[in-house]
């Protein structure tokens, strides 16, 4: 735990009981909750940078793709055609799949069940907003954090280079929180140093 920190652990073990509901057997979700410990990892490595909570930031990123758990588990075959658009011949971003298959978008269904569990609205916000920060209005530094770690984790731990159009966000969103690309470069780093942590947290709640 040198890494992630007691405080952060509790918070994933709660998160674990939050979404002991939507457990299965038939769907593996090892490679959700790596990128959502990860996104709470960069984004509690970030958080003192922006002036944010770091307990608020962590938990954000462990809550903000929940609408890609409800996917997954409510309609399974649809998750996997989703996969399968990720990765085909023209590959298409997750937002683009799921309004392609299901109408909705995966910020878009996490509001509407953050807001059923009466999350604090700031979370509520990080889940809506966190691919499009301008548009949480006062939780704007907020959810650009929680998009930013989003992508760290990706480019951290995925093992590939990120698509071109993520330049861009990126640049926006540094822009946003007024962080420079060395601190980005730190926020890679934390998360390779924090990889071998997270892989075993994963593994202990498979």
């Amino acid at each position: 735990m040198r890494v992630l920190g007691f405080t952060n652990v509790q918070g994933m073990i709660f998160s674990v009981g939050a979404f002991d509901a939507f457990r299965t057997e038939r769907l593996n979700l090892t490679e959700f909750w790596k990128h959502s410990i990860a996104t709470a990892t960069a984004a509690r490595f970030l958080s003192p940078r922006v002036d944010c909570s770091p307990d608020e930031a962590f938990m954000a990123g462990i809550l903000h793709d929940i609408g890609k758990l409800i996917f997954a588990i409510q309609a399974e075959p649809g998750y996997h055609q989703v996969l399968e658009l990720k990765r085909g011949a023209t590959p298409m971003s997750s937002l683009e799949a799921e309004r392609t298959l299901f109408e909705f978008t995966h910020p878009e269904v996490g509001e509407m069940v953050a807001e059923r569990w009466d999350l604090p609205a700031r979370y509520v916000a990080a889940i809506a907003h966190h691919h499009d920060p301008q548009a949480a209005g006062d939780e704007r530094v907020f959810c650009a954090l929680i998009g930013l770690a989003d992508q760290a984790a990706y480019a951290a731990l995925a093992g590939q280079t990120p698509p071109a159009e993520h330049d861009a966000e990126r640049a926006a969103l540094l822009e946003t929180l007024s962080l420079s690309h060395r601190q980005w470069d730190d926020c890679l780093q934390h998360l390779r140093d924090a990889r071998t942590e997270i892989d075993s947290f994963v593994g202990a709640i498979r």
